[in-house]
């Protein structure tokens, strides 16, 4: 087996058609498949593939099939650009095939295990601040951000001195279970720190999200949250703000700002409660 390693970038749906033009040719369906499961992840953003990058010496077998020298498989290693791999086929082809098809997918299993840890909270389950930042604004720029929600436990300091800290984290757990448990497609939860919460709003009406913190607010009022090893179950209350129209916000940070200085009002004013504050008092 000879083989090369080269740099392509183009249009995703030019270099599909590509694709189908000449692996057909190559490799039979099973192996096709799997191409494609891994072409569908690459970046959209593609330069067209060049000439000279085509499939060469395709020459009649014995039987008057197509038979290809090489084979183009393609690999995501970054936003924008891709490595395709370009193998010379001889009788060990399928093999080498097969064992780095294997390879791929166990590393691809363990970038996907690496990802998970680096965007997970590891004590609430839900993802952290840092992929919060990173999904906020993109949806923004994407103009899918639809609101933003900020939600604080109601005197969680009193629930740490009188139990302590580790209860404290045991409660972070069960709250941590409970949003995820009232979460929709449209929605995404993270752990911003300490008792503060974030919800991420994609593509729903502002009414449709009122209503929805309003019943978290009533179903964590009617919650007794089991803290794991600990026999106490623990009632709390949460206060929420929430900020809306994107367009009234040059960025993602400026509306978890607004959600924020919102979530405050509401805890001054008694807390258990959802405050959205008009853009002009922000």
């Amino acid at each position: 087996m000879s083989e090369a390693i080269i740099q392509l970038q183009g249009p995703l749906p030019e270099f599909q058609d590509f694709l189908r033009s000449t692996i057909r040719t190559i490799i039979n369906d099973h192996i096709e498949k799997a191409v494609f499961s891994i072409a569908k992840n690459i970046s959209e953003r593609w330069r067209f593939i060049s000439a000279s990058a085509l499939v060469k010496n395709t020459r009649k077998e014995v039987h008057g099939e197509d038979f290809a020298d090489c084979a183009f498989l393609p690999l995501a290693c970054g936003i924008s650009d891709a490595t395709v791999f370009i193998g010379i086929r001889d009788k060990s082809f399928s093999d080498f095939f097969r064992k780095f098809k294997d390879a791929l997918e166990e590393n691809l299993n363990l970038a996907c295990s690496i990802k998970s840890i680096l965007i997970k909270d590891p004590l609430s389950g839900l993802f952290n601040s840092g992929y919060f930042d990173e999904c906020a604004e993109r949806l923004f720029h994407e103009k899918k951000l639809s609101a933003l929600a900020f939600i604080d436990i109601d005197k969680f300091k009193t629930v740490n001195e009188k139990y302590g800290h580790k209860l404290g984290n045991a409660l972070i757990v069960s709250f941590g279970s409970f949003l995820k448990e009232q979460l929709s497609k449209d929605m995404a939860a993270f752990r911003y720190g300490g008792d503060e919460f974030a919800i991420i709003f994609n593509g729903l009406e502002k009414t449709e999200v009122m209503r929805y913190l309003d019943n978290l607010i009533l179903e964590c009022a009617m919650t007794e949250f089991s803290c794991c090893e600990y026999h106490e179950k623990v009632s709390i209350s949460i206060s929420s703000g929430c900020s809306f129209s994107p367009d009234s916000f040059k960025n993602a940070s400026a509306m978890l700002s607004a959600a924020e200085k919102a979530m405050f009002a509401a805890k001054k004013d008694g807390g258990g409660k959802l405050f959205c504050l008009p853009h002009d008092k922000i």
